[in-house]
């Protein structure tokens, strides 16, 4: 209605400076200052400069609207794709997985070992772990590095799934480097296949031979680090 409004007003103004045009072109006709074909061409070239400014100004105004609307479209798909990603977050919060590594009771000799390992500034090769899943979903692909008791040497071990609240069996745990931290870790994956790890920081005390586990990090890996992970245990392997 506004729209129409305007449209209408536009059309008087133009009505009337025609009128009052024609009226002094009468005028000077009348006197002999012009000539009936100049005052025609003069009509033509005012009509035309009109009909320009006119269509030039209606141009920018579509343009300027066409502006309008594909800003708030632009706004509406960000607001559509954030709610989508926060609905997703959701679903994947529902049935995430998180593994923790806790350590079980050492028998004394594995504690002097451990304690004597430590205050020569050296760090174990593993501690006695298992693992729990106390998430919301089952972990998937579920693996780690374990000492195994036999050789002492370092091996990759599969665990498979573990449902909710179902642990492993105690395990010797290697004790990796990540940088200049010592830690205990585990790789999984979700049921959307995105992949995690699970981490305690392994924290020595040389001066008095003793030791205590960070907090548990879980870190949701990209697929470029996971894809890393797994090809450094399969080099670590051979």
């Amino acid at each position: 209605m506004f729209q129409f409004s305007r449209i209408k007003q536009e059309m008087i103004s133009i009505l009337v400076f025609f009128i009052v045009l024609v009226i002094i072109l009468i005028i000077n006709m009348k006197y002999g200052l012009l000539t009936t074909s100049d005052s025609m061409n003069i009509l033509l070239i005012t009509a035309l400069v009109i009909a320009t400014f006119y269509y030039a100004g209606e141009t920018a105004k579509i343009s300027k609207n066409s502006r309008v609307q594909t800003e708030v479209m632009l706004e509406q798909t960000q607001a559509s794709r954030k709610m989508a990603e926060e609905m997703m977050q959701q679903r994947y919060g529902h049935v995430l997985p998180i593994l923790d590594i806790q350590e079980q009771d050492k028998s004394a000799k594995d504690m002097i070992r451990t304690g004597l390992i430590i205050g020569s500034g050296q760090i174990p090769e593993g501690l006695s772990c298992l693992l729990r899943n106390v998430g919301l979903g089952p972990a998937l692909n579920v693996w780690t590095f374990i000492i195994v008791p036999i050789d002492r040497r370092r091996h990759q071990w599969d665990f498979g799934v573990l449902s909710v609240d179902d642990k492993t069996g105690v395990e010797w745990l290697s004790i990796e480097q990540h940088d200049s931290r010592s830690v205990l870790v585990a790789y999984y994956k979700d049921v959307y296949g995105r992949p995690f790890e699970s981490s305690r920081e392994f924290i020595s005390y040389v001066g008095e031979g003793n030791y205590e586990l960070g907090p548990l990090r879980i870190r949701e890996l990209t697929e470029e680090e996971y894809v890393m992970s797994v090809s450094k245990r399969d080099s670590l392997l051979e």
